[in-house]
């Protein structure tokens, strides 16, 4: 299987987790941003990816990273939630820009998805 094919698959995934938990999640179709994530009335941007390696390096991308480095500069929410897959195990994290823009993502680093949760209901 592909890359983007598993990075579709966990983008559904996830999703429906989003869902499950309360919030309320457009998928934008193929883009260059992220889907959006509705919490308590307040927009979000969401970014999906997938990596068989213990970090993930924004560099894979670099016009999508510029542009959600923008957003982040206006006071848009973004964050990325990355799938990190190996053969026994896979553990979803995600990051939040704030307002600067992080070149890697380390597995050991990161909200758990109770603590993105709890993150974007309070923020």
């Amino acid at each position: 299987m592909n890359t983007k094919r598993i990075g579709l698959i966990f983008e559904g995934e996830l999703k429906r987790i989003l869902n499950d938990n309360g919030l309320v999640v457009l998928n934008l179709g193929y883009n260059e941003i992220g889907d959006l994530v509705v919490v308590n009335g307040k927009t979000r941007i969401i970014e999906c990816k997938t990596t068989h390696h213990d970090y993930y390096y924004l560099s894979k991308n670099k016009i999508q990273s510029e542009r959600l480095s923008e957003l982040s500069k206006h006071n848009i929410s973004v964050y990325y939630s990355i799938k990190f897959i190996n053969k026994n195990k896979s553990v979803i994290k995600f990051y939040y820009m704030n307002n600067n823009v992080l070149k890697v993502f380390k597995k050991d680093e990161g909200y758990t998805l109770t603590d993105f949760l709890n993150h974007v209901k309070v923020e």
